[in-house]
């Protein structure tokens, strides 16, 4: 009777344990198909997410290798704040949905960056100082290939130009609705040089007067648009995308990117 007590409460067990993962399971599908998923990825590690509703901190984590995920949102109108110390915050509004998994990409500008200056005696300069009077080009594509950049006096605007009929988001508004060519800035006076930032396709950088700035084509509000540098008339050329090169004042210095 023992043996048969003992595998009844085993099969009770097993029973139990099966039902319990059985209502996690289907808790878990009821609650993704009534809630949104945000995903975040930025080129920084150890960035603070906060997830924002009428200014009241609803959820938040730590991008710690440089991505990160809040689940189980009620559906609404919210805001997200990406922070780290010594660096610019980002923010932008969002709608979530039921059932639906938004992508987010922040992009942190160091409030003061490091960089190395190239010295006049080094050949080096030389070879930079060419890249950079070279620079005159009013068409910049992408090193993936799937946008082209174009300027015209003080309006830079984005295409689309990859094989795929599917546009990104950040050509999209807050109503879903979607342009291309889209207008990324427009301003009254001229735009210096201008590149996409590093290595990324959705922030274009360019100089105007005495300061180069980023900006995200993302024009959902907030348009995120940080200065990078700040001088007296600066110039730039973008090499292999990760090394930003900066003329001003016959100084250049450079300027490592992520």
């Amino acid at each position: 009777m023992r043996n048969y007590g003992q595998k009844a409460y085993t099969y009770i067990g097993g029973f139990a344990a099966l039902a319990i993962l059985i209502a996690v399971i289907v808790w878990s599908v009821w609650l993704e198909a009534h809630s949104g998923t945000i995903r975040f990825h930025t080129e920084e590690n150890n960035v603070n997410i906060y997830l924002l509703k009428n200014n009241d901190n609803i959820k938040s984590t730590v991008a710690r290798n440089g991505s990160a995920k809040i689940s189980s949102i009620d559906p609404g109108h919210y805001t997200v704040l990406a922070h780290k110390e010594d660096f610019l915050p980002w923010t932008k509004e969002v709608d979530i949905e039921k059932g639906v998994m938004t992508k987010m990409h922040p992009f942190l500008i160091a409030k003061n960056p490091q960089y190395d200056i190239v010295a006049s005696s080094q050949a080096e300069y030389d070879r930079i100082d060419a890249l950079i009077s070279e620079n005159t080009s009013a068409e910049k594509t992408s090193r993936e290939g799937n946008i082209t950049l174009r300027k015209g006096g003080g309006a830079i605007s984005a295409e689309w130009v990859s094989g795929s009929d599917t546009l990104p988001a950040y050509f999209c508004n807050i109503e879903n609705v979607c342009e291309n060519p889209v207008e990324v800035v427009s301003i009254l006076g001229n735009i210096g040089d201008f590149d996409f930032y590093g290595s990324r396709e959705d922030v274009v950088m360019f100089a105007v007067g005495q300061t180069i700035y980023a900006l995200e084509i993302d024009s959902k509000y907030p348009q995120n648009f940080q200065p990078m540098y700040s001088g007296e008339s600066p110039r730039f050329f973008l090499e292999d995308a990760h090394k930003l090169y900066i003329k001003d004042g016959g100084v250049i210095i450079a300027l490592s990117l992520k």
